[in-house]
């Protein structure tokens, strides 16, 4: 089930053109503006992470890093958790780990991190 979330999750970042904006590319799922960006003036974290990964599946990881870096970490870590639900779902068993709770709760800590420090750059940024 891991493995067709991701492959659908990428799949429909392929069927998206990244905007040239740097985010707003998820408008063209039907979905509104970002409310925190409409109501603040100011990115909200997760700003550019339907650009990013729309970039990350066209191999444009310099575009994809601009739209959010967080984005292209977890594009990353998306990535590498596919090709480990894949090898997992063909030998019947959990390949590497038997903990994969304790590596994803690590790795979803770490992308956080990130997304979260990059929400304050670019705010930062904003401000200057």
């Amino acid at each position: 089930m891991v493995a067709v979330f991701l492959m659908c999750g990428f799949g429909v970042a392929a069927f998206l053109t990244p905007s040239p904006a740097g985010s707003g590319t998820h408008q063209q799922l039907g979905l509104p503006p970002c409310f925190f960006m409409t109501v603040t003036g100011y990115p909200c974290p997760a700003c550019g992470m339907t650009t990013c990964f729309a970039h990350f599946v066209r191999l444009e990881w310099i575009q994809a890093s601009r739209a959010n870096s967080g984005g292209i970490l977890l594009a990353i870590v998306c990535s590498i958790a596919l090709v480990w639900s894949l090898v997992s779902a063909i030998r019947g068993v959990s390949w590497l780990t038997d903990d994969y709770l304790e590596v994803l709760s690590i790795l979803s800590l770490i992308v956080l991190g990130v997304v979260v420090a990059n929400w304050i750059v670019r705010v930062v940024w904003i401000w200057l």
